[in-house]
């Protein structure tokens, strides 16, 4: 466990926890949350683990505690050292495998934090990632585990109804969208084709991997639909 920007001892009260094997939607909300409450003035760390924890920024401006491992199950044992350390009052947990790692350490660790899980992905798909094996592990920790959590979040309403269908009853799954800019800087230099141009007609723009997920088939028939309302393409 080695720390970035070292802080003192009780300086705290919010950890969160997130593995970076590349720069997504999920990393990318917690770095815009995490700036957002450390300019609200409250006392914020990341714990970061996974293949590219370099992909952290440099200008978070809070402790950075680098777990040094690769995969969750190598990241437990600094986890529970972080949090004896630095006794969180809240964790804040993204991704299936890393919720159950902070609610089962939280546990086991005795210092009592309330931990938020949040999910990004519905269950069929960490299934298909992770294999049958893994994924009936990981579910019947989840049963045990995630009915301890001080929050449960989905990041859409479909993610939160798959949830509630998957977990005990008592378990409460709230929807909170993923953070956006709330407003967009004007461009600095001339459009970089001529379609966006001022007088053009509309573009629609897509920006994600190509994975299923994100569902782009789904944006090319509403492109297509409103396209031969609007304009009346194709004939």
């Amino acid at each position: 466990m080695r720390e970035d920007n070292p802080t003192p001892r009780d300086s705290i009260d919010t950890l969160f926890l997130l593995c970076v094997n590349n720069l997504g939607g999920a990393e990318l909300s917690i770095f815009r949350i995490i700036r957002g409450l450390k300019k609200k003035g409250m006392r914020v760390g990341l714990a970061v683990y996974g293949a590219q924890p370099e992909l952290v920024p440099d200008d978070l401006g809070v402790p950075v505690i680098r777990l040094e491992a690769l995969r969750t199950v190598q990241a437990a044992v600094p986890f529970y050292r972080a949090l004896r350390r630095y006794a969180p009052r809240v964790i804040v947990s993204s991704l299936t495998d890393t919720n159950v790692m902070a609610l089962f350490i939280s546990l086991v660790s005795g210092r009592h934090a309330k931990v938020i899980a949040v999910e990004h992905s519905l269950m069929a798909r960490v299934k298909a990632l992770c294999g049958y094996l893994h994924y009936s592990l990981l579910q019947g920790l989840m049963l045990f585990l995630y009915p301890r959590a001080g929050a449960i979040v989905a990041v859409s309403k479909s993610l939160a109804v798959d949830l509630r269908e998957r977990l005990p009853s008592p378990c409460r799954v709230e929807t909170l969208y993923n953070p956006v800019l709330s407003t967009i800087p004007a461009p600095q230099s001339p459009s970089p084709h001529s379609w966006l141009e001022d007088g053009q007609p509309p573009v629609v723009m897509g920006v994600g991997r190509l994975s299923e997920e994100k569902n782009f088939s789904l944006l090319i028939q509403a492109f297509a639909e409103a396209a031969q309302k609007r304009l009346g393409w194709p004939p």
